[in-house]
């Protein structure tokens, strides 16, 4: 089945969105229904492999000294250490919390 990216610009914003239609078809609806600029990309084809990489999704909170906190999640590589992440966010400041102290919450295997 054949696959096309719109990119719409409207307003100085930019939107994407795939359509599971040729690049004529594409066109025709993006003629037809779409407001401002629109590019068309056909998918020609895909690369990669069968086989997903893993990913450990750590959750960490981070606290200053003035007992403020906060709480994100993120995705690293398998080789990544709790040691690493500690020394990567030390003392760096996320959503206005400058983080004297770090909690990691929860560190998990995720497949894909």
């Amino acid at each position: 089945m054949a696959k096309s990216l719109i990119r719409n610009t409207i307003n100085g914003r930019r939107y994407g969105f795939i359509v599971p239609a040729d690049d004529v078809v594409a066109g025709t609806f993006a003629a037809a229904a779409l407001d401002g600029e629109y590019s068309i990309y056909l998918q020609t084809g895909e690369s990669g492999t069968e086989t997903e990489a893993a990913v450990l999704e750590y959750t960490i909170t981070g606290k200053n000294n003035a007992g403020a906190k906060t709480t994100f999640s993120f995705y690293a590589k398998p080789s990544v250490t709790e040691n690493d992440i500690h020394t990567a966010l030390i003392e760096k400041t996320f959503n206005g919390v400058k983080f004297d102290e770090i909690y990691i919450i929860s560190a998990r295997s995720v497949i894909g």
